[in-house]
């Protein structure tokens, strides 16, 4: 099985540079440079405003700290480089080597500068807010256009478990059997905290590295409930009744 991610946030450091790395990524760097030269051009060039826009950061000098990403900026594993809410759940510090090893190959994040990457791949530091637009290119639709066929073949007939947000889902439509998770509390959708289980439910399936739905569905879940599985045509919808977080 594939799963499909974006969470926001992701943290600093790393080595190396992104240059010798970023031939590995899904986008080939024909398409990435379309993208990443254009944020490199408006971080050194753009007006205050236009930089605090792109990134959603106020301090000039936590923009001005972002390396070149082509040439300059080191890397980090993506499953590492992440520290949004849903990876503070799945809590990568503490998987096992398997565990780590599993997600790292069938965890496909999609980057609003990058397109879709593995968990495993090497990536620098980027601050980009979700819809910024800029060099004129309307990225779901770009890389919608440029590694749908990439992402094809790696998925192959395998299944996927879709965990985006639903503006993510732009970048990519999945010919394999998908499945989605609706988190209730009180019988109520969860919005907002929905990262978190997506995070945790990502930690079950490292654990148990499912390889069909009806294994999923077999996973215990701690914190958990699952309440229903329901398909329709190639779409299945599994939901959940989560404790609090």
């Amino acid at each position: 099985m594939y799963y499909f991610l974006r969470l926001k946030g992701s943290g600093l450091g790393g080595s190396g540079v992104f240059q010798n790395v970023s031939h590995k990524l899904i986008a080939s760097e024909q398409v990435r440079e379309v993208l990443t030269k254009a944020y490199e051009g408006a971080l050194s060039s753009g007006s205050s405003k236009e930089k605090q826009a792109l990134t959603g950061w106020k301090d000039e000098q936590k923009i001005a700290a972002l390396p070149k990403i082509l040439s300059e900026a080191p890397v980090l594993p993506a499953l590492q480089r992440y520290n949004g809410v849903g990876f503070q759940y799945l809590d990568t510090k503490t998987l096992t080597v398997s565990q780590y090893e599993y997600l790292a190959s069938h965890l496909i994040i999609f980057s609003n500068l990058l397109g879709p990457i593995r968990g495993g791949d090497m990536i620098p530091e980027i601050k980009l807010k979700q819809r910024v637009k800029f060099a004129d290119v309307a990225m779901a639709k770009y890389y919608r256009e440029h590694t749908s066929g990439a992402l094809d073949r790696i998925i192959g007939d395998d299944h996927v478990l879709d965990l985006r947000a639903e503006i993510y889902k732009n970048y990519y439509t999945p010919k394999a059997t998908v499945t989605e998770c609706i988190f209730l509390q009180n019988g109520k959708r969860i919005n907002h905290w929905s990262k978190a289980y997506r995070g945790l439910l990502l930690r079950f399936v490292s654990r148990d590295q499912p390889t069909s739905i009806e294994e999923l569905l077999r996973m215990k879940t701690p914190g958990l409930k699952l309440l229903s599985h329901s398909k329709a045509g190639g779409l299945s919808v599994i939901t959940y009744e989560a404790d609090k977080p």
